[in-house]
C-alpha cells in the first residue's frame, strides 16, 4: 500500500506541461530512445538557460541603468520575431524528422 500511495503522489506531485507531453508522444511513437533522447534535449535547454541566467545576472546588474531601455526593445522584437516565425510556421503533416533521427530529437524541441 506504501508504494501505491507512493506512486500517486509522484503522479500528482509531477506537472505534465508541453514538454512533458512531448516526451510522452514522442516515446509512445518512436519508443523508449525516442522519449529519453528529447527528454535530454529539453533538460540540457532548460540547464543552459539557468546558466546563462545566473551566469549573466551579476554582469546585467551592472549595465542595467545604461541598457535598460535598448534591452526592453531587443526583447520586444525578439518577441515579435518569435510570434511571427511560430505562425507563419506550417502545420506537421504525419511524422516529423525528429520520430525518424535520433539526433534531432536532442536539440531543444522549440527552436
Amino acid at each position: 500500500m506504501f508504494w501505491q500511495a507512493a506512486w500517486i503522489g509522484i503522479a500528482i506531485a509531477a506537472p505534465v506541461g508541453p514538454i512533458g507531453l512531448l516526451c510522452i508522444s514522442r516515446t509512445l511513437r518512436g519508443g523508449p530512445r525516442l522519449g529519453l533522447a528529447t527528454g535530454l534535449g529539453a533538460a540540457s535547454a532548460d540547464g543552459l538557460f539557468a546558466l546563462s541566467g545566473a551566469w549573466g545576472s551579476g554582469f546585467a546588474m551592472q549595465l542595467a541603468g545604461a541598457l535598460a531601455r535598448p534591452l526592453g526593445w531587443a526583447a520586444c522584437l525578439l518577441l515579435a520575431w518569435l510570434g511571427i516565425a511560430t505562425l507563419r510556421r506550417p502545420a506537421a503533416e504525419g511524422r516529423d524528422d525528429a520520430e525518424r533521427h535520433l539526433g534531432k530529437a536532442y536539440p531543444a524541441p522549440c527552436c
